[in-house]
């Protein structure tokens, strides 16, 4: 899903550079919380030239505490030879 150099940047500030980053972070996180559930609530997406920009929120729920979170997020997508990503 993420470019080879995507950026992933979390609510807390910390940022995590380059596809396989990304993907260790996330692997972790649902192997700590296995019943994790990531569900995305697209608002808009707006096209602006090769790149499209969405905004939304991101719900987590059954993660680091059990409960729910709910955090707005921006997604930038480039389209390449494979689609969008």
């Amino acid at each position: 899903f993420f470019l080879p150099k995507g950026e992933w940047i979390d609510e807390e500030g910390t940022v995590y550079q380059g596809q396989e980053q990304i993907k260790e972070v996330l692997k972790t996180y649902f192997e700590k919380f296995p019943g994790a559930k990531m569900t995305l609530d697209v608002e808009s997406v707006r096209v602006v030239g090769p790149v499209a920009i969405e905004e939304g929120t991101r719900t987590m729920t059954g993660g680091k505490a059990g409960g729910t979170a709910t955090i707005r997020y921006i997604a930038v997508y480039a389209k390449g030879e494979g689609g969008w990503r």
